[in-house]
């Protein structure tokens, strides 16, 4: 591997491991505003280091789907554009979650890693993609066929390997994790100043950066390993890209 194929997986990995701390955020709609903000940041970054300008809805589409990614802002805005009764329902459900996910831990536990895992797995992807210049030409039918692609890709491959090796290094950094879930609050405040339409502006990450670099060195090196799994992974996303990118 290369020192910048090195830093790529690294840098991958902290997103990931971020995402995989909003499930520990006791808001409804701000956990999944901030994850969908971090894996578009992540997917800006890869962009820019392929000299890809997909524009920021063609970013939004490629880390978070074709639907809007949730906002901070627009969750009010929704509700009173949408009706009253489906969101409160919405609402309901979400507050009744999170107090279980309170109760037992190990439910949001289990969120973390398949937070981890898709954001680890979606991002990875999108780099192949722009690796293979399959994003050349950012028309919006191409960027979602791609993002078909991906998503097809990731849905067909088993992802018990990446999860075992995120479920080990989290059990072996649990005080670790613990310090950084605390400091979730702080984050969230942090990503909120900088606003969820400054997407292309510096997101304060220092602190996490530093608190988690030693998880992410382990993990980025044991993923490094994994090169069967990751080859398959772009060999099949290689077929799906044949078979969905348009001309």
């Amino acid at each position: 591997m290369t020192s910048d194929a090195g830093a790529d997986l690294r840098r991958l990995v902290f997103f990931s491991l971020l995402t995989a701390l909003c499930p520990f955020i006791p808001v409804p709609f701000l956990d999944d505003w901030a994850r969908d903000l971090l894996r578009r940041r992540l997917c800006l970054e890869q962009c820019r280091r392929c000299a890809a300008d997909v524009g920021d809805e063609g970013v939004a589409v490629l880390a978070c789907g074709p639907s809007a990614p949730v906002t901070a802002g627009g969750c009010v805005g929704g509700c009173l554009v949408h009706g009253v009764l489906k969101p409160t329902l919405e609402l309901i459900g979400k507050l009744l979650t999170k107090i279980f996910r309170t109760v037992l831990i190990f439910l949001t536990a289990k969120d973390s890693i398949d937070t981890f895992s898709e954001t680890f797995h979606v991002g990875y992807l999108v780099a192949v993609a722009l690796e293979r210049s399959h994003l050349a030409d950012p028309r919006p039918e191409r960027i979602l066929a791609v993002r078909r692609a991906v998503e097809i890709t990731v849905a067909g491959v088993d992802h018990r390997p990446i999860e075992q090796l995120a479920r080990r290094a989290f059990r072996g950094s649990r005080r670790l994790l613990r310090r950084a879930a605390a400091n979730v609050g702080g984050l969230l405040r942090r990503l909120r100043r900088s606003g969820q339409d400054e997407l292309r502006g510096d997101l304060p990450l220092d602190q996490e950066a530093a608190r988690l670099a030693p998880l992410v060195e382990r993990l980025a090196g044991q993923l490094a390993s994994e090169r069967g799994y990751l080859d398959h992974l772009r060999a099949t996303l290689e077929e799906n890209l044949t078979r969905l990118t348009p001309l």
